[in-house]
């Protein structure tokens, strides 16, 4: 009996798939940085801690990104952006439940141990996957760089903005220890769906990443690209200080 040969899929659907699945991440790597905004401070002073020590949780993130997103590039060029993009999704589930379990965490010095110790992994999964996913659309859509990078941009605002929404409503539900398990199984739970449907790029983007690298120090020559950095550390600074303080402060002044 002649067998049917398998039907590909079509160009379209395949970018629509790749693109869903990339933002996917991204939504949810902005989510998992934002959603301690509502509740972390206050359970952290509960436990002892000062709002200095508290601001600097909240900073780890950031700074681990700034560090681990440089040698991305790098562990990229050397295994292949699915690689590190399916790590990087693994970590930040991982870290996010296991964050959860500070909760049950009595003694001031170790919980505060833990809540850096776990914010520096966060941000190790999240600058993987982000900069391979970005890495990852760039080579998919050579010719629309502006229009997934923009949507990218989007994608990341969005999970920023509903991120302290979700976990403000999640702790509110189950406490503590909710946010971080819910948030954290969703991205572990992504990852078969990205071994699915990206897998099938991983070659034809690995070697066009192979053949048009470049050292971070040729990339920060380039003006625009310093500038761009500049404006990146600027619009942190601008809503990143608020995080800390913000929501005991509206504790205090509600009725």
């Amino acid at each position: 009996m002649e067998t049917v040969p398998e039907r590909p899929w079509s160009n379209q659907a395949q970018n629509i798939v790749i693109l869903s699945t990339l933002f996917l991440v991204i939504f949810i790597d902005a989510a998992a940085y934002s959603l301690y905004a509502p509740f972390f401070p206050s359970e952290a002073e509960d436990k002892g801690v000062s709002t200095t020590v508290v601001g600097l949780i909240f900073g780890t993130y950031p700074l681990g990104m700034f560090i681990f997103s440089l040698a991305c590039g790098f562990v990229i060029t050397k295994f292949g952006a699915f690689s590190v993009l399916l790590s990087g999704c693994l970590v930040c589930g991982g870290s996010l439940i296991m964050f959860g379990l500070c909760g049950f965490i009595s003694d001031t010095a170790m919980f505060v141990a833990f809540c850096f110790l776990l914010r520096a992994t966060l941000a190790i999964g999240g600058s993987a996957s982000e900069v391979a996913a970005l890495s990852i659309l760039i080579g998919k859509f050579p010719n629309n760089v502006g229009a997934v990078t923009g949507a990218r941009a989007t994608s990341y605002g969005v999970g920023l903005s509903l991120g302290p929404a979700l976990g403000g409503f999640l702790y509110s539900v189950g406490g503590f220890t909710a946010p971080f398990t819910v948030i954290g199984c969703v991205m572990i739970f992504t990852t078969p769906w990205v071994f699915l449907f990206l897998r099938r790029t991983e070659k034809q983007t690995d070697e066009k990443t192979a053949e048009e690298s470049t050292t971070i120090f040729k990339a920060l020559r380039i003006p625009g690209t310093f500038i761009s950095a500049l404006s990146f550390a600027v619009s942190g600074c601008s809503f990143g200080y608020i995080e800390p303080i913000f929501e005991p402060y509206m504790i205090q002044v509600s009725f």
